[in-house]
């Protein structure tokens, strides 16, 4: 009879030789997964390179006119840019140049004490003429024409020399009495506006002729 150390011996042993017997299984061979190379001489790549040659030169000329849009826009900006610069400056030089209300002012008060001083001065100079004018002379002044009595002359025939009326002369120089003027009175014979003012006016001039 076996022993327990040999019985194990013995089951080991076949264990062993039946595990030798056996062959290992063949290694399934893996598919190998070949790129297919392409052929640049294909109807297919060609149309492929055809492609890509067409993209990349609309994609230049894209590029192209984009740059070129760009360009025109930027430079039509400056344009507008520089013209309302122009129209600024402009506007502001007129600015600094205009007078302000009180140069206004101060001008328009120049300009009516100059009017005044040249209406005294024309005044002055009217009475002058008419102060040193002679007997039968007709002097001629803004506001009418003034007449130097001569000797033999009457207001009739002085209106009448000058296609007046009698009553006229006598109402533009405030005379009461038709025979009473004088050799080298100063009358109005001839207004030149008939308006109250140009009257008045007329009529200072002789009345201060005639003083």
């Amino acid at each position: 009879m076996l022993s327990d150390s040999e019985k194990k011996y013995k089951w080991e042993k076949s264990r062993f030789d039946a595990d030798d017997s056996i062959e290992p299984a063949a290694a399934k061979p893996q598919k190998v997964k070949k790129e297919r190379k392409r052929n640049p001489e294909s109807e297919d790549d060609e149309n492929y390179d055809f492609e890509i040659g067409n993209n990349a030169a609309g994609l230049k000329i894209l590029m192209g006119l984009m740059l070129i849009t760009f360009i025109v826009i930027i430079s039509v900006l400056i344009y507008k840019l520089t013209v309302l610069t122009d129209e600024y400056e402009s506007v502001q030089a007129k600015l600094e140049e205009a007078p302000t209300a009180e140069e206004l002012k101060s001008a328009k008060d120049d300009i009516l004490v100059k009017e005044q001083s040249i209406k005294q001065l024309t005044d002055e100079l009217n009475r002058y003429k008419v102060n040193n004018a002679l007997a039968g002379d007709l002097v001629e002044t803004p506001e009418g024409s003034v007449y130097v009595v001569a000797s033999n002359d009457t207001l009739g025939k002085i209106a009448q020399e000058y296609q007046v009326s009698i009553n006229q002369i006598m109402a533009w120089n405030n005379l009461d009495n038709a025979d009473s003027i004088k050799v080298g009175q100063k009358l109005i014979v001839k207004k030149a506006e008939e308006t109250p003012a140009a009257t008045e006016a007329a009529t200072a001039t002789a009345t201060a002729a005639a003083n």
